[in-house]
């Protein structure tokens, strides 16, 4: 028995080997649930902490100069939380045309 198994290929086409699966699902099990790819939650999860991060600062500064950046820290949150919210719908929709 080998210790490369032919039906589990990465993007290349190669064999993974068995002692690395466990590290492939444990990077692309939360994805797929999601139903994206491993880059395209990266990019995702990547965008919306460099929003929340841009966020927190402003709303850091706006503690200290109550004048400055009044609105940006409540418009990202709604931001946010409307993207979220967006993809959810989406992800509910197709899973209702997947069973008609």
């Amino acid at each position: 028995m080998s210790a490369f198994d032919p039906d589990i290929m990465n993007h290349t086409g190669h064999a993974i080997a068995r002692p690395f699966r466990w590290l492939l699902s444990w990077f692309t099990a939360h994805p797929t649930e999601k139903g994206v790819t491993y880059g395209q939650h990266l990019r995702r999860a990547w965008y919306m902490a460099w929003q929340m991060g841009y966020g927190s600062f402003c709303l850091f500064i706006h503690g200290v100069f109550p004048a400055w950046f009044p609105t940006v820290g409540s418009i990202t949150i709604k931001r946010l939380y409307l993207d979220v919210r967006g993809e959810e719908e989406k992800v509910k929709k197709e899973e209702v045309d997947k069973q008609v």
